[in-house]
């Protein structure tokens, strides 16, 4: 897994509804990096199935620190359906806020790792 996804910061757009929720995205399938056009539609495709699900989702930009790199993503409080749409996505992992720590959750192995303190990832 890339070193980076343990450094990530996130931008939060509104009220998150719960203390555990996960953060999914459907930017760079595989780990590889996709041209915007392609990130866009994947986006708007995992917004609806969320919405689908019932869950009203809450914009979070994964980032790296220096906000060099950013990939839009969603809140969804259901930890299976996250990891199930991980999955549809391709994506290589997603993260997990419960209470007040952040988990790194390889989504091939379902390896959780602690990061450390939600707050302390979150970025205005």
């Amino acid at each position: 897994m890339n070193p980076a996804y343990r450094s990530a910061v996130f931008l939060v757009e509104g009220t998150l509804p719960a203390t555990h929720f996960s953060i999914v995205t459907a930017y760079n399938p595989n780990g590889v990096l996709t041209d915007s056009a392609s990130n866009a539609v994947a986006d708007q495709q995992l917004l609806q199935a969320i919405q689908q699900t019932g869950e009203s989702p809450v914009r979070i930009t994964g980032m790296s620190p220096d906000r060099s790199h950013q990939e839009l993503g969603w809140s969804i409080e259901d930890e299976e359906e996250a990891l199930r749409l991980a999955q549809k996505f391709s994506q290589v992992a997603l993260y997990r806020v419960i209470e007040e720590d952040l988990f790194l959750i390889e989504r091939e192995t379902g390896t959780r790792e602690k990061l450390g303190k939600w707050q302390d990832f979150v970025r205005q």
